[in-house]
């Protein structure tokens, strides 16, 4: 749920209800936005020209904390998570990593050879309850790192961050 969850935060928010209108916001000011989940992290990226720090911390906000989760966007994305899934096995160092821990733990179903992308039975299994639960749960301050680096004034980020992140549940 966690990797969909990371999805989710690509296909539209509250203010900019779609992937277009993201991709022109965040090309107007020449941002760049990726995320990936790990298995025990989702790592949201935003790297924008420090003149747009303000319009930048807003998008990643909006990314981060406010996607709409329609329904029938969840259920196209499912295809595509399913797609990175079987791109997986026929991506030799991926595989050789995963069969590498399991021989390492001498076990098929070990902590550490579970892929955050999910299996296509769970992943077809979610729905947009399912989704907006987990990201109550744990898409929350209280579980979050926020970390900035670049030409900044500290004071001045933390006026600027106060009125976006802070107005969040803190979990």
């Amino acid at each position: 749920i966690s990797h969909f969850t990371e999805h989710a935060a690509f296909l539209g928010t509250k203010k900019y209800p779609s992937v277009q209108v993201l991709a022109e916001m965040e090309e107007q000011i020449g941002a760049y936005f990726n995320a990936f989940t790990s298995s025990d992290k989702t790592y949201y990226i935003f790297k924008a020209p420090h003149l747009y720090t303000q319009k930048a911390l807003e998008l990643l906000y909006e990314h981060v904390f406010r996607p709409l989760a329609v329904e029938e966007k969840l259920i196209k994305e499912r295809g595509v998570i399913v797609s990175e899934f079987n791109d997986f096995w026929h991506t030799p160092d991926k595989r050789f990593f995963f069969e590498s821990w399991k021989r390492r733990f001498k076990a098929e179903n070990h902590p550490y050879t579970y892929r955050p992308l999910g299996r296509p039975e769970t992943i077809n299994s979610f729905d947009r309850e399912k989704v907006l639960a987990w990201r109550e749960q744990y898409y929350n301050p209280v579980n979050m790192t926020l970390g900035i680096t670049g030409h900044i004034d500290n004071k001045k980020i933390i006026k600027l961050i106060e009125p976006l992140f802070g107005q969040v549940k803190r979990g």
